[in-house]
């Protein structure tokens, strides 16, 4: 291994150098204004010097997060155009939670509702018919079910 200072030939120093050199180009070249073309200059050259300007536009004027500057969605709308469907609600399933039967009460509990519901009572559009020790019978239009105790909280 060789003894001495770091750089010590003379191929590292002209190498050294010369990166030097290129790097002070790159970054005057980087941070120098840009002037405007002379007049009579051709054109494209001052379409390229010629500095960007969005402060006045009304693009740059719009709040950041604006809808009407969302992009094109894959049919090319803007997403704020895009017709909206809306979907029919999606009722939850009637869930049984707990049933209340003795000699004097009745009472079922469904999953989402805060109360305990006699016969007769509704619950997500089905109506409590008939309400036993170990089952309930509902119905909504025509249809008709009975629920198991053993289904409680079942998913």
């Amino acid at each position: 291994m060789r003894e001495g200072l770091f750089l010590s030939g003379p191929g590292e120093r002209g190498a050294a150098l010369a990166l030097l050199l290129v790097g002070g180009l790159a970054a005057l070249a980087l941070t120098a204004p840009l002037e405007a073309p002379a007049p009579g200059a051709p054109e494209a050259l001052a379409r390229v010097v010629a500095p960007l300007r969005l402060e006045g536009s009304a693009f740059s004027r719009a709040p950041p997060f604006d809808p009407a500057r969302a992009p094109l969605d894959g049919v090319g709308r803007l997403a704020s155009e895009t017709p909206s469907i809306a979907a029919a609600p999606v009722e939850p399933p009637l869930r049984l939670v707990g049933i209340l039967a003795d000699s004097a009460v009745r009472r079922v509990l469904f999953a989402g509702v805060d109360t305990w519901l006699k016969e007769g009572g509704t619950a997500w559009g089905w109506t409590i018919d008939l309400i036993e020790p170990r089952r309930v019978t509902v119905h909504r239009g025509s249809e008709r079910r009975v629920i198991d105790a053993s289904e409680a909280l079942s998913p």
